[in-house]
């Protein structure tokens, strides 16, 4: 859109005082027809009919120098002085429709990479069921972001001690090294190790999400029944511990540690 410039001491000006309304608005609105249609200032006897001129307003408007005659038709005096020529406007129009696709191919650019970004992040958060040893390589580390490598059932890249980097779930079938249950056993002999296994299993397979993961399951369970010793009872007020508990923790350690020795053991109570 361009603007017929019009200064704000038109209304006094000599040429203008002279005029009668007539002619003001015929030369007002000459001017911005002039200026929509990019004429550089030259109307035809058609233009000014459509403007709502008539010839003897417009030759009061010659009379005062604001116009003159060309080619049957008329033209602004001095209007290059004055308003943008048509060129000018033409060139800032395709400036603008340059500078808006630059930007909107900008955008769409953006948007486009965003869009690849967001897929590819996408697909480096579902784990892949094939073998291949692809991974996605990150600039920066999320550590909120899951590990798609680990397994929940805690035996992927899981060390020999039961301990993960990032904390793994605990199998069903774990069971303490043979070492750390002797440890335990002399540690604390009054405590019933099979079923404090058993409560522990339980516990920890039955918590979800990140609750239930451990870095290093040997140390939870040493740590679970050292606690359990605190509550339970040293002795059974004789300075000895109950038989029948001193004889579940016994067969239980044994047959984790020796099957062999367990099996004969049981034999020979089952004998006495």
């Amino acid at each position: 859109m361009t603007w017929f410039r019009i200064d704000d001491g038109f209304w006094s000006h000599p040429k203008i005082v002279q005029l009668s309304d007539a002619a003001i608005t015929l030369w007002t609105r000459s001017g911005s027809y002039s200026c929509q249609h990019l004429t550089d200032g030259h109307l035809t006897t058609h233009a000014l009919r459509m403007v709502g001129g008539k010839a003897r307003v417009a030759d009061e408007l010659v009379h005062a120098g604001l116009w003159e005659t060309d080619n049957g038709g008329y033209r602004f005096h001095d209007w290059e002085h004055y308003q943008e020529s048509s060129e000018v406007v033409l060139a800032r129009r395709a400036n603008a429709r340059e500078r808006q696709r630059k930007a909107r191919a900008e955008r769409e650019k953006k948007r486009h990479d965003a869009q690849m970004q967001s897929r590819d992040e996408s697909r480096c958060d579902i784990p892949s069921d094939s073998d291949s040893d692809s991974r996605c390589e990150f600039s920066t580390p999320d550590p909120t972001r899951p590990d798609p490598t680990l397994k929940d059932s805690g035996t992927s890249r899981e060390s020999s001690n039961g301990s993960n980097a990032r904390g793994a779930r605990l199998p069903p079938e774990w069971n303490p090294p043979d070492d750390v249950v002797r440890q335990m056993r002399d540690e604390h002999p009054h405590v019933d190790l099979r079923a404090e296994h058993a409560k522990f299993t339980d516990y920890w397979i039955a918590q979800p999400g990140a609750k239930g993961r451990k870095s290093d399951w040997t140390a939870t369970w040493r740590n679970w029944i050292r606690r359990a010793a605190e509550h339970a009872p040293a002795t059974n007020g004789n300075g000895h511990r109950p038989q029948q508990q001193q004889s579940k923790a016994d067969i239980w350690t044994e047959a984790v540690i020796d099957p062999a020795r367990a099996a004969a053991a049981a034999s020979r109570k089952e004998i006495s």
